[in-house]
């Protein structure tokens, strides 16, 4: 495969990769982050893309090496404790239905690999193999 098809594959795979990194982090600037960092690696590394390979599952596996890399990061640096939310804990009203956050907090309640998994298959609907 040339690398202009190849570079136009990873560009095809963006909207998905965006998707799932949003959903796996809560938050859309470390998504783009992260996103940004996948494709920076994925560019600079096309000559060792094999023919054959699926550009979806190599970009996932590059996008879930480095969002596992900043986990590690972030286990060893203290947790940082913003001044704003030292003060007492206030929780919101319980919504009477069903909110659009269900889904997000009830993802979060899953272990990181667990989400991954739900994620993956859910919502890019790869296959467990």
């Amino acid at each position: 495969m040339r690398v202009t098809s190849r570079r136009e594959a990873v560009t095809a795979e963006i909207p998905r990769l965006r998707r799932y990194a949003r959903a796996l982090l809560g938050d859309s600037s470390e998504a783009d982050d992260l996103i940004q960092d996948t494709l920076e690696r994925a560019l600079a590394r096309l000559d060792q893309w094999r023919d054959g390979d699926n550009p979806r599952k190599w970009l996932f596996s590059i996008l879930h090496n480095l969002h596992v890399d900043g986990l590690r990061r972030k286990s060893r640096r203290p947790p940082h404790v913003g001044l704003d939310n030292l003060g007492p804990q206030q929780s919101a009203p319980p919504a009477d239905g069903a909110s659009g956050c269900d889904l997000d907090q009830a993802l979060l309640l899953l272990t990181g690999d667990q989400r991954e998994v739900v994620l993956l298959v859910g919502l890019e609907g790869l296959s467990y193999a």
